[in-house]
């Protein structure tokens, strides 16, 4: 299994109704956005990988050299590439965890909310790695559980629909993974949300 056949579906299947579900959330993606600008530039090549329909390479790409947006789900993408874009910035399907492109080749990759949905986020990391030039970053934002009760509160409805969950970290816990794999914290802090984010920014080593 590629990440998760029985996702695609599910992405695929809610991809019309997304833009409007994330809003819910717009102030806590207004804060990831504006703290990716921070870490990007005029200069600066960058991939996002499961990016949905684009909302944050939309929103970043008057803010650097070149962006390359991709998601697994071919619905999601079809909806990206029926927005306005700016040259800069190109929208395609791909797999995170058999990423096309060349070693060292960008200098920041942008993942946000989907290693806990991903089968195997191991192998998506190490495919970030390896499309990162030395000393480039990844940003990972992600969703982490509480820990208490509003967890299953959380859950329980989005099961019922079909989505699907394949790890769930803590705050701690996910900065460890990420330790865990090769990569070095450079910040990291959680952002209010209905379910809270770890922003976290990570460097290759």
């Amino acid at each position: 299994m590629k990440y998760g056949v029985d996702n695609r579906k599910f992405w695929d299947r809610v991809s019309g109704s997304y833009d409007f579900v994330r809003k819910a959330d717009k102030k806590a993606y207004d804060v990831i956005i504006g703290n990716i600008k921070e870490e990007i530039s005029k200069n600066s090549m960058v991939l996002e990988v499961a990016a949905g329909t684009g909302y944050i390479s939309l929103h970043i790409a008057d803010s650097c050299g070149k962006i390359i947006a991709t998601d697994f789900s071919n619905e999601m993408i079809k909806v990206a590439n029926r927005k306005q874009k700016p040259e800069n910035l190109s929208f395609s399907v791909q797999d995170a965890t058999n990423l096309p492109y060349a070693d060292k080749t960008f200098d920041v990759v942008i993942i946000a909310h989907a290693l806990h949905i991903m089968p195997n986020p191991k192998k998506a990391l190490l495919n970030i790695k390896r499309v990162l030039k030395d000393g480039g970053v990844l940003i990972a934002p992600n969703f982490i559980k509480r820990g208490n009760f509003l967890d299953a509160v959380v859950e329980t409805p989005m099961k019922i629909l079909g989505f699907r969950t394949y790890s769930k970290w803590k705050y701690d816990e996910y900065l460890e993974f990420l330790k865990e794999n090769g990569l070095e914290l450079i910040k990291h802090n959680i952002i209010k949300s209905k379910i809270p984010i770890a922003y976290v920014v990570v460097k290759k080593t």
